[in-house]
């Protein structure tokens, strides 16, 4: 299973990404001269500013004075006063450039290619092959460069940086050292000076270090002007480190990068190019083959990537599956156990000033990262955003009490690796549309519940999760405000990045944005739920009973449709890309076809009404929730949409679309589309959000046949499952614990329970007790 181009790549969309969680490279495979882009997941500009004061004491309570006198601009006033820094900005540590003197002309031989299944870029040109991988075991990107014709392999190999180095003080070893800046404007800020330094000496900021290690060849081998330079060889193994500063969100120079680099030379120069990749494909593969997705088609791998996204898109079978594990390839790449979360941009990003400053998006992107991790048998990559949601809660206790005078925690639109909970902005420059949402918080502690459902880990819910999820609901409980009904809902309050007519007029801040209630509905009944599981708070227990029989209800319009503002305000784009008031459905649960259903098909009717259309996130989240409304037909149509191919300056605004690497397209490129995609393609074969495990419930119309091994259930079940003609062939259940299990059906299905044969009726639910360690095989009746 691979991703295969004949030619180099021209823009940074085409190469190929490997990492290992930590580091991250984009393989060009040029010819003559070869260029590696070189990331790390802990290099970002920093640390930030902070607010001399917390806001203004009264400035909430003057925000909803003017929402409850309707005068929407001045409660826009206000909420810019709310506004803290900007978040910072992920970096590009650098370049790896290869150049090859005796290569001087292109061949017709050539290909580049990236395997799944061994996590390796390679390229070969007809005279030299070389293979690129990033090993978590070795913590190092790893290049083997071959000689497969007469001509000796000759090459020179350095590091450059674009940003600030000092120079390097090993002479035996090429390498660079420097700095981040201090501050990093947002790319779509207006600044005199959107990137700031301060001198190596005096700079906070994080530094950085990476070096270049031959670790084997059979050729003529010197450093020479911080280049190495290698000459008739037929073989070469080459290791490139990087290392930052970065200890903590408190501790931005808590290491000395230069003298872990130094470390790690140490640690690998007795190792062999075998032995390196044997522990890579160990690691790698322990997490890659837990799963497979087979659908019926036609193998096409003797044409291009690019070529068969164009001219078959989402008719290739093989395509679709190359998608889909090339999501959980990404994954695999870009979040680690001990690295930092998987950001806008996963763990790849090439510009100083990149898009939405690459940082974490709390509104949707960061959550949908990781959206695939339980259902997709990658649980161990959950971790860093469990952590980091573990530590965004710390900070932001504070941000509750100074900007609130909240109990608990809360955090809002934006955050970064310096765990920024306060309102984003710029200190008042930003659109409060975008800027002040302090909901963060309960959406955040459905991704630790979720890790619960899936592994059924009571210590786990007791001493981390538990503790965050009670957090959260201290602040919805101090946040909630009682309305002219005597309902209680939320205000100040917006739906993320969607203004609301009034009088003709768009404004961003109401009272009772619907995802609000979602959110506050959802995190309560969760937080019910975990409390009488650890026995925890009785008294909180009671005071969030009474705030859910009270809080207010989402408005429906005499179309059946779900609206998005408690008031009935229609909104500026009826086609907008956020689907905010719908969380109730997908990524929510408390709106299905078994529970809630007037507001489930309203929900409905109101995703229906936005259209198709989007961004690549955007639709990847339709197709989650037509999935969860069990609808096949639209879930083949946005797989469709999904996989439009499209080129880097030719990409059409909010149109989504896949680029020849397959990163997902906003555009730009936005790695949660990616992730997204895995997550809707397994809802449409697996649910087990109702209580129970519903096969094929949104199947593709046009995936006749096809199977999939190692989907997570909640409940600690992992399913097989094989399929044809929208019947279920075969299934197996696997139990990682002693659970209830319950099972729907789509057809006729038989068992064998105590020795004896059993039917199961289409449609009924089949229940039985599972014991840990054992399997469950069903047939088809037919």
């Amino acid at each position: 299973m691979k991703l295969t181009e004949q030619q180099p790549a021209l823009t940074w969309t085409e190469a190929y990404p490997i990492g290992n969680g930590r580091i991250g490279a984009m393989v060009y495979g040029g010819v003559e001269h070869e260029k590696i882009a070189l990331n790390m997941d802990s290099l970002w500009s920093g640390p930030p500013a902070k607010r001399s004061q917390a806001p203004v004491k009264g400035t909430v309570a003057n925000m909803r004075a003017a929402i409850a006198a309707r005068d929407f601009q001045a409660a826009s006033r206000y909420a810019k006063d709310m506004q803290g820094p900007y978040t910072q900005s992920y970096l590009p540590l650098g370049d790896l450039h290869i150049s090859f003197p005796l290569r001087t002309h292109s061949s017709t031989d050539y290909e580049r290619t990236l395997q799944l299944e061994t996590a390796t870029a390679t390229v070969e040109d007809g005279l030299y092959k070389r293979s690129v991988f990033a090993s978590k075991p070795d913590e190092a990107i790893i290049l083997r460069l071959e000689a497969v014709a007469e001509l000796p392999l000759s090459f020179s190999a350095w590091l450059t940086s674009p940003l600030r180095t000092i120079e390097w003080p090993d002479q035996d070893h090429v390498g660079l050292a420097g700095w981040c800046p201090e501050h990093v404007d947002p790319n779509y800020a207006s600044s005199s000076e959107p990137v700031r330094y301060t001198s190596y000496e005096t700079s906070s900021a994080i530094r950085f270090a990476s070096a270049i290690q031959l670790l084997e060849t059979d050729g003529n081998a010197t450093v020479k002007n911080n280049k190495l330079v290698v000459e008739d060889a037929r073989y070469a193994t080459v290791l490139v480190h990087m290392e930052t500063s970065f200890a903590s969100a408190q501790a931005a120079q808590g290491k000395e990068p230069i003298t872990l680099i130094r470390k790690r030379l140490s640690e690998t120069v007795t190792s062999t190019y075998e032995a390196l990749q044997s522990r890579h494909l160990q690691d790698y593969q322990s997490l890659f083959q837990r799963m497979t997705f087979t659908l019926n088609g036609t193998e096409r791998e003797k044409l291009s990537t690019s070529e068969r996204l164009a001219k078959y898109g989402a008719n290739d079978g093989k395509l679709v599956e190359l998608l889909f594990q090339m999501g959980r390839y990404l994954l695999i790449a870009s979040s680690r156990e001990g690295t930092e979360a998987a950001n806008l941009q996963g763990i790849w990003n090439e510009h100083i000033q990149p898009p939405w400053s690459s940082n974490y998006t709390l509104n949707i992107n960061a959550q949908m990262n990781y959206w695939p991790a339980e259902t997709a048998a990658l649980p161990e990559c959950h971790q860093p955003f469990l952590t980091f949601i573990e530590e965004l809660a710390e900070q932001g206790k504070a941000v509750a009490k100074n900007y609130y005078q909240c109990r608990g925690w809360t955090a809002h639109h934006n955050s970064d690796i310096w765990r920024q909970a306060e309102p984003v902005g710029g200190f008042g420059d930003g659109d409060p549309v975008w800027a002040f949402w302090p909901m963060a918080a309960p959406w955040l502690t459905r991704h630790l519940w979720e890790h619960y459902l899936f592994s059924a880990d009571r210590a786990y819910l007791t001493e981390r999760a538990y503790p965050v999820m009670k957090g959260a609901v201290l602040f919805c409980l101090d946040w909630l405000v009682q309305d002219e009904s005597g309902a209680v809902c939320t205000s100040p309050s917006t739906s993320p990045e969607h203004r609301f007519l009034y009088k003709g007029q768009p404004y961003p801040v109401s009272e009772g944005a619907v995802m609000d209630l979602a959110l506050l509905e959802d995190v309560f009944h969760l937080f019910l739920a975990a409390n009488e599981l650890v026995g925890g708070d009785q008294q909180l227990a009671t005071d969030v009973k009474d705030a859910l029989n009270q809080l207010k209800k989402p408005p429906i319009s005499a179309e059946g449709a779900l609206q998005e503002w408690t008031h009935g305000f229609p909104g500026e784009d009826i086609h907008h890309r956020h689907l905010s008031h719908l969380y109730g459905v997908y990524p929510g649960s408390q709106w299905s076809s078994n529970h809630q259903q007037k507001r489930y098909q309203a929900a409905k009717q109101s995703l229906s009404e936005r259209g198709d259309g989007g961004t690549g996130w955007s639709l990847a989240w339709k197709l989650c929730l037509w999935a969860r409304f069990l609808d096949g037909e639209r879930t083949d149509a946005l797989i469709s949409r999904f996989m439009q191919p499209v080129r880097e300056g030719d990409e059409q605004h909010e149109s989504g679309g896949v680029y020849p690497n397959l990163f997902s397209a906003h555009p730009p490129f936005q790695i949660d589309g990616n992730f997204g995609f895995v997550a809707g393609v397994i809802e449409t074969l697996v649910q087990s959000h109702e209580g129970f495990i519903r096969l094929l419930p949104a199947l593709p119309s046009r995936w006749k046949q096809g199977a999939i091994t190692g989907v997570r259930c909640r409940g600690g079940f992992t399913i097989d499952l094989e399929w044809q003609n929208s019947s279920v062939l075969a299934c197996t259940v696997y139990a990682s614990c002693e659970n209830a299990c319950v099972v729907v059906f789509p057809n006729g299905m038989s068992t064998t329970e105590n020795g004896e044969r059993m039917s199961i009726d289409a449609g009924k639910l089949y229940a039985f007790k599972a014991e840990k360690g054992k399997c469950y095989t069903f047939q088809n009746n037919g």
